[in-house]
């Protein structure tokens, strides 16, 4: 996968999700969505990607490893979107699958206001930190649009998102998305609170 004259990567959104359209129920449970061959295929994903890209809530609340179990394949660069530095130096995201490699597992994406107690928590964790904060927006908040510059120029050209609603709801907003991957379980989970593919306030 290559950016052609884009100046950033290139960048694919990719859901599990039900036969209605839900990612998790209204109690944030995603277990058991899909099954074990719908997880061989997002490792074989990863194995095609330079990096993968969650939000802080789904390292908060699932804590993901992100690594690429696929024959062959190598971890991906893992890049969480975390305007506060809220993820936790713990989190499996820092664990590597090979010692010896030497660069920064994680990348973590901030805007203004990060506690530097929390940066440099992350940073003894392993972590890189980008400051990447959305000038226009009055909440902190990441600007994607600068993230992906940022990845371009680290010779990054092709990320993957994973995270939940919220994320590829700002991601599609923003203009970065160029493909969007769906894989739907035969299974009905229901609940007008129950979490969807794309959060936010929806196309007008």
């Amino acid at each position: 996968l290559k950016d052609v004259g884009t100046r950033r990567p290139f960048v694919t959104v990719l859901t599990a999700m039900s036969l209605d359209g839900k990612i998790a129920t209204a109690m944030g449970d995603n277990e058991g969505i899909t099954g074990p061959k719908a997880k061989e295929y997002v490792h074989l994903l990863r194995a095609r990607y330079d990096a993968v890209l969650v939000g802080v809530n789904s390292v908060l609340q699932d804590d993901p490893q992100l690594s690429c179990k696929a024959l062959r394949g190598c971890d991906p660069w893992r890049i969480v979107v975390d305007s506060q530095a809220r993820t936790p130096a713990s989190a499996k995201v820092f664990l590597r699958s090979d010692p010896s490699e030497t660069r920064a597992p994680v990348l973590i994406a901030i805007s203004y206001g990060a506690h530097e107690e929390h940066l440099r928590s992350l940073r003894h964790a392993g972590a890189e930190i980008l400051h990447c904060p959305d000038e226009t927006s009055s909440e902190p908040k990441v600007d994607l649009a600068r993230l992906m510059s940022q990845l371009h120029k680290r010779g990054i050209t092709s990320v993957l998102i994973e995270g939940g609603g919220t994320l590829k709801a700002s991601a599609l907003e923003a203009g970065i998305v160029d493909k969007v991957s769906f894989i739907v379980a035969p299974k009905i989970i229901g609940g007008a609170d129950a979490k969807t593919p794309v959060e936010g306030s929806g196309s007008t």
